[in-house]
C-alpha cells in the first residue's frame, strides 16, 4: 500500500521537473577573471548580464548553443506574457535574457516582445537586443557623463538670463500645491482620475483647461476615441516663429481603474511639474523660437493612447490638430520645403525618493537619436543643481509617453525618479501624497525647465513678464 501513497508525493515533483524550462547555465562576476576561462578554452560564448556570467549551454539543456538565438530587454517581468516568459532563460530583476531561436516556433514570442514596447511602465519591455559573445550587460543604468565642450546654445543669442530667471521661479512650495489640487480631484473623498471614471476625467480636463487658460495659454483639447470612450488630452500652447515644435508632457490618468486611485507619483508628480514649469514659463514672458506644446495626456495607461494620437497628429501634419494650436507654418520660402522638426521631454513619476540609492536621483531613458535633448538635461542640472541631483542614463526605452515620440522618429526622453521599479504603492490606492518628496520634484522640474528653453530657444522676453 505504500507505492500509491508515495506515487502521489512523487508525481508533482516529477511532472514539475519534466515540465520545468531550461536556463542558461551561469556564475557569480566575483569568480572573474578564471570563470571565463573554461568556455573560452571550449569555444564557447559568454556574457555577463547584471552580476553573473552566462556561457553556452550543455547540449543536453534543449538550448541553442549559438548566441545570436539569445536576445537581452528591460522590463517589468509581471508584464511577460505565457510564450515570452517561456522564453526567458536567465536575468535579473527587470533585466531579461529570452532565448528565441529562428524558427516558426517562436514566432509569438518574438510578437509578443513587439507588443509590449507601448504599454504602461509596467506593462511593457524594451526593444529586444541581440547577445554577443563577450558583451556586459549592467541591470543598474550609468550615470550620465557630461560632454566637456558643451555650449549653452541661449549663451550664444544672450538670453542666459531669461533661463535663470525661469528656473529660479519654480519654487517646491508651488509644485507641491499643484500636487495637492491634482490628488483630490475630482473629489478630496474619492480621489481619482482614472481612465474608466468618465466623471473624473471630465473633470480633470476642465481643470487643467481653466489652470492653463489662468496662465494666459492658449488652451485646446486633442480629443480622440477609443473603446467608446471620448479622450482629451489637454494641450496649453505657445506659438514659436516656425515649424519646429517641442512638448513637455506629462499623463494625467491615474489607477486603480475601478477604485481610489489618487495617483500622488504615478503620474501626479509629472502632472504637477508640468503645470508649475508651464507657469513659470509664462510668468518669465519667454518667447520661444520653436512651439512649444505643454500638454497632459490622457490613457496612457492603457497603452500610452493620448500620446501615441499626439504624435502621430505632428508627424502627419492631417490637420487633427486643433486649429488655435497647430504650430506656423513659416514666414517665408524656406519652410515651405522642410520638414518640421518634433522633440519631447516626458515627466513620470518624478517624486519617489527610493531609500535604496545614495541620493535623489533621475533617470533619462532614450534611444541615442536623442542625444542632444539628453546633453541639454543632464547639463541643465549641473548649471541649475550642482551635484544634489544624480543624473543616469538608460538607452532602453520602454513603457511611457516617451515611446510614441520615438516610435515616429521624434527625439524624446523621458525623465523618471530612479529606482522606478522599486516603488511599493505602484497602481494601488496608497500611491498617496506623504510619499512624494518634494525635493527630488523641485529638482527635476528646475532640470527640464532649463532644458526645455535650450531646445526651444529663446528668441526674447515679453516687456510685459
Amino acid at each position: 500500500m505504500m507505492w500509491p501513497q508515495l506515487w502521489v508525493f512523487l508525481l508533482p515533483t516529477w511532472c514539475e521537473g519534466l515540465f520545468r524550462k531550461s536556463e542558461l547555465p551561469s556564475f557569480p562576476v566575483t569568480t572573474l577573471p578564471t570563470g571565463t576561462a573554461h568556455p573560452e578554452r571550449h569555444g564557447k560564448w559568454w556574457v555577463q548580464v547584471g552580476d553573473r556570467i552566462y556561457h553556452a549551454p550543455p547540449e543536453a539543456s534543449g538550448l541553442s548553443d549559438d548566441v545570436a538565438h539569445y536576445y537581452y530587454a528591460f522590463g517589468s517581468e509581471s508584464a511577460l506574457p505565457a510564450e515570452l516568459r517561456h522564453s526567458r532563460v536567465g536575468g535579473q530583476g527587470r533585466l531579461h535574457v529570452f532565448h528565441i531561436p529562428p524558427n516558426s516556433r517562436n514566432s509569438t514570442a518574438r510578437e509578443q516582445a513587439v507588443a509590449l514596447q507601448t504599454g504602461s511602465r509596467r506593462s511593457s519591455l524594451s526593444y529586444l537586443h541581440k547577445l554577443t559573445h563577450g558583451m556586459n550587460v549592467s541591470k543598474s543604468f550609468p550615470v550620465y557623463h557630461r560632454s566637456e565642450s558643451y555650449q549653452n546654445p541661449l549663451a550664444t543669442t544672450g538670453h542666459l538670463a531669461a533661463e535663470r530667471l525661469a528656473v529660479d521661479s519654480l519654487t517646491s512650495d508651488r509644485i507641491y500645491e499643484f500636487l495637492l489640487d491634482i490628488t483630490k480631484l475630482p473629489d478630496k473623498d474619492d480621489p481619482s482620475r482614472s481612465t474608466f471614471h468618465r466623471k473624473a476625467s471630465a473633470t480633470v480636463v476642465q481643470f487643467l483647461q481653466e489652470t492653463f487658460q489662468d496662465m494666459g495659454l492658449v488652451t485646446c483639447t486633442h480629443s480622440f476615441m477609443w473603446r467608446g470612450f471620448r479622450l482629451s488630452n489637454v494641450i496649453g500652447y505657445v506659438p514659436g516663429i516656425g515649424p519646429d515644435t517641442v512638448t513637455l508632457g506629462a499623463h494625467y490618468d491615474s489607477r486603480p481603474m475601478f477604485d481610489v486611485a489618487p495617483g500622488a507619483n504615478d503620474n501626479g508628480s509629472g502632472l504637477a511639474l508640468l503645470l508649475a514649469i508651464s507657469e513659470a514659463f509664462m510668468k518669465t514672458g519667454v518667447m520661444p523660437r520653436k512651439t512649444v506644446y505643454f500638454v497632459a495626456f490622457a490613457g496612457e495607461e492603457q497603452g500610452l493612447l493620448g500620446s501615441k494620437a499626439f504624435a502621430a497628429d505632428l508627424a502627419s501634419q492631417s490637420g487633427a490638430m486643433p486649429k488655435d494650436c497647430r504650430a506656423a507654418g513659416g514666414h517665408g520660402p524656406s519652410f515651405l520645403h522642410r520638414k518640421a522638426h518634433h522633440e519631447a521631454i516626458i515627466m513620470d513619476e518624478v517624486g519617489w525618493r527610493s531609500q535604496a540609492l545614495s541620493g535623489p536621483t533621475v533617470n533619462m531613458e532614450a534611444y541615442d537619436m536623442a542625444s542632444s535633448i539628453l546633453e541639454h538635461l543632464a547639463q541643465s542640472s549641473a548649471a541649475h543643481n550642482g551635484n544634489s541631483l544624480l543624473v543616469t542614463y538608460s538607452n532602453h526605452p520602454f513603457g511611457s509617453d516617451h515611446m510614441s515620440f520615438l516610435k515616429n522618429g521624434m527625439p524624446a526622453v523621458l525623465t523618471i525618479n530612479g529606482d522606478d521599479e522599486g516603488y511599493p504603492y505602484y497602481h494601488k490606492s496608497t500611491d498617496t501624497i506623504n510619499h512624494v518628496d518634494k525635493r527630488l520634484m523641485y529638482l527635476i522640474g528646475r532640470m527640464n525647465m532649463g532644458a526645455l528653453l535650450r531646445v526651444a530657444g529663446v528668441r526674447g522676453v515679453s516687456a510685459h513678464s
